[in-house]
């Protein structure tokens, strides 16, 4: 098998070996039968390696390197790619798509009017700081939720501070922390002391209440208490949290809250509740 004789050629995780095979004690010669690099290149990475703390094969010709990645990038702004953070959103398989689509057909003559009237609710985590891992890529403006530029994630438990937030047409509604796990009780609970009497200080005639298919939401007791308390509710289809505006509000939330360090869960909680209710109006006019 032929032998590598320039640096420019080899991989990073081949230059990365080489230096570490010295570490363990091999020779050039040794080095060079592993990895079928010629010994003059196995010495000039080791050698370079101990000048400068560094492995020879980044930063060469760093200049030319940068130049080619400005040019890049400003190519890729030109044709409408910009650098954005991928979108978290549930996996959503075909039987999900078309009830998405029946939902959407069978709301599609609403008026502003009637969507103002909906008070929207969700829960939402937000993490003492730092995030769950963000990831950046490249997409033409307004394609967020695009299934070609999202990230799809499955449900799973974990987080620092949770909230249950609603708002309507006329503003945002109470922002509740959730401490523990939240069941049916719980959220009937909520619903009593916090979300109602948001709900009837703004309602109007035609009021509907919003809320998302999980199952505490769904269950006997909750919907016996909405069916005692006469309560029209919207549910969208499954796997559809985009349908919901809310979410923008919890994105908006999260970005004034970045870089805000807390030094517990209940500083951290007043620091969002200090933002949510400081959503100005036509933020909020804006999502409906």
């Amino acid at each position: 098998m032929a032998r590598h004789s320039g640096i420019r050629n080899l991989r990073q995780d081949q230059v990365d070996a080489i230096i570490r095979s010295f570490h363990e004690g091999l020779t050039s010669r040794q080095v060079s039968e592993i990895q079928r690099v010629s010994i003059r290149c196995v010495q000039r990475i080791w050698k370079k390696y101990k000048d400068t703390g560094r492995d020879s094969s980044r930063n060469i010709d760093a200049r030319r390197t940068e130049s080619i990645f400005e040019h890049c990038t400003t190519s890729l702004r030109e044709a409408g790619l910009f650098g954005r953070r991928l979108a978290k959103k549930p996996l959503i398989y075909a039987k999900d798509r078309k009830a998405r689509l029946d939902w959407a057909q069978a709301h599609k003559s609403w008026t502003v009017r009637q969507w103002r009237k909906v008070i929207w609710s969700d829960e939402s985590k937000f993490l003492l700081s730092g995030t769950d891992g963000t990831k950046f890529m490249r997409r033409p403006v307004g394609t967020r939720c695009h299934p070609s530029y999202r990230l799809s994630t499955v449900k799973s438990g974990g987080g620092s501070v949770m909230v249950h937030g609603s708002f309507c047409g006329k503003g945002v509604g109470p922002l509740h922390r959730i401490e523990g796990k939240m069941d049916a009780k719980m959220y009937l609970n909520i619903m009593e002391t916090v979300i109602w009497p948001f709900v009837r200080s703004t309602a109007r005639s035609g009021s509907i209440f919003q809320q998302n298919n999980d199952p505490k939401h769904k269950s006997k007791l909750v919907t016996k208490w909405f069916r005692n308390n006469n309560a029209p509710l919207l549910t969208g289809p499954l796997q559809s949290p985009d349908l919901n505006p809310i979410e923008h509000l919890w994105e908006r939330l999260e970005h004034q809250v970045k870089g805000l360090r807390a030094r517990n869960e209940h500083e951290k909680f007043l620091q969002l509740k200090t933002a949510w209710e400081n959503i100005p109006q036509e933020e909020i006019d804006k999502f409906i």
